[in-house]
């Protein structure tokens, strides 16, 4: 197997080889020194000779470190042929991502250097109308960033093809396997004719992704499947260690009391930053986000069943500051960037640890501060005593189980009775 470990071998994105007008953009917006993934896996894509898997922590420029190797990649097979490689509805370039809110956060990585690279971008997503889609995948699209359903949609129209497509970007892989879509990998993979150079992108390595690539691809260049090329961040599996971790144990009745105690506590010590709040199902997170406007603190959700165009809103809100708390389903653990983000609050108990990792990686990104917090019952013991375990091996995480909840509990009861109505008493409600 060739692993490769993510180091700072280069310091500076100068001593990468990129084209200029790529530098010119990350200067203009301060970006100089390339962090640890990003220096192993740049000049591994620039060479494009083998498929790849890159894994490292959230908040780490993973989406950088894909994109910026694209534009060199694509524009210097213009340059050489000395013309537009633009072909209508068939893309150069094709970025998978699991959905609507990635989509739009990966199009705004790219929209940074299409201009002064002159290529086309285009993203595929829920909300927009199937005319304007059309048009411009008509009129030819370099890179192509879309959703598996969007992407099916236009494919099974003939509107889409991938006859043109050189490399593939599969973000959020563990996610996308997760929810159902290998077969529709598949019959990317299956059109291809490996033709293009695939990477796969993720923060964490789950067990159903190592199975679908091995099932797929080889560690080894002397075996018959396809080699795919293994680069993972030393730190991958241990990404938290920045942050502090707070489980708080709760009695099945006191919940809602402790919870709306912990908002108080989180809204006074936040500063400027904010909240995200993670919840496990639709109606918990409709319950949670009233419960938090209610008392006087301004909140916004994002869940499946929030129209496009509101969830934008939403989202923009939370950025903007004009909301200081995100309640969300999972929907909002991947790949969503909010540099303010010090606090996340688990309403709910996270399914999988790799759950646990998203979520947590939205506080503290890219090395800053942060609190994690998570609500847990008894039943749940076991799990938080794994995840502490497995976490542990190699170093120690600030983690503190609180006792706060048994302690304040009547008090809590006494002076809230009425929160108890507002909100679901169990987790999967």
């Amino acid at each position: 197997m060739r692993l490769a470990k993510a180091s700072l071998k280069y310091k500076t994105f100068d001593e990468l080889g990129l084209l200029p007008g790529l530098l010119k953009v990350l200067k203009s917006k301060d970006i100089t020194q390339p962090t640890a993934i990003q220096s192993m896996s740049i000049p591994h894509l620039l060479k494009n000779d083998s498929h790849s898997l890159i894994a490292a922590q959230t908040g780490t420029g993973k989406t950088l470190s894909y994109v910026l190797p694209l534009f060199h990649l694509l524009k210097a097979q213009e340059l050489e042929s000395q013309k537009i490689l633009t072909e209508k509805n068939s893309p150069r370039a094709v970025i998978i991502v699991p959905n609507r809110e990635l989509s739009k956060q990966c199009e705004k990585v790219v929209c940074l250097f299409k201009h002064e690279i002159r290529l086309k971008t285009f993203s595929l997503h829920s909300g927009q109308k199937w005319k304007t889609e059309c048009t411009e995948l008509e009129q030819g699209v370099d890179i192509l960033i879309g959703t598996p359903d969007k992407i099916d949609k236009h494919r099974k129209q003939k509107t889409l093809n991938f006859s043109n497509v050189t490399n593939m970007i599969i973000d959020e892989s563990d996610t996308l396997i997760d929810a159902g879509f290998a077969n529709h990998l598949d019959l990317y993979f299956q059109e291809l004719q490996n033709k293009a150079k695939l990477a796969f992108v993720s923060a964490t390595f789950s067990h159903p992704l190592e199975k679908f690539i091995t099932e797929r691809f080889a560690y080894s260049e002397n075996q018959r499947k396809p080699f795919i090329h293994k680069i993972i961040e030393e730190k991958t599996h241990l990404n938290l260690t920045h942050l502090k971790h707070e489980f708080v144990q709760l009695q099945e009745y006191d919940k809602n009391p402790i919870f709306e105690k912990m908002l108080f506590d989180v809204n006074s010590m936040m500063g400027n930053g904010g909240c995200i709040i993670f919840c496990n199902s639709i109606q918990s997170a409709r319950a949670v986000e009233y419960l938090v406007n209610e008392k006087g603190m301004k909140a916004v959700s994002l869940h499946g069943d929030i129209p496009p165009k509101r969830r934008s809103d939403n989202i923009k809100a939370f950025n903007d500051r004009e909301a200081r708390f995100l309640v969300c389903t999972d929907l909002g653990s991947r790949g969503l960037d909010f540099p303010f983000v010090n606090y996340v609050l688990q309403f709910d108990f996270p399914k999988t640890q790799s759950d646990y990792i998203h979520r947590a990686g939205r506080a503290g990104r890219a090395g800053r501060p942060g609190s994690v917090i998570t609500f847990y019952r008894k039943s749940d013991i076991p799990v938080v005593q794994e995840f502490k375990k497995s976490y542990e091996k190699s170093q120690p995480l600030r983690m503190s189980f609180s006792a706060y909840s048994l302690k304040n509990k009547h008090f809590l009861i006494k002076s809230t009775p009425k929160v108890q109505n507002n909100l679901p008493h169990k987790d999967n409600d």
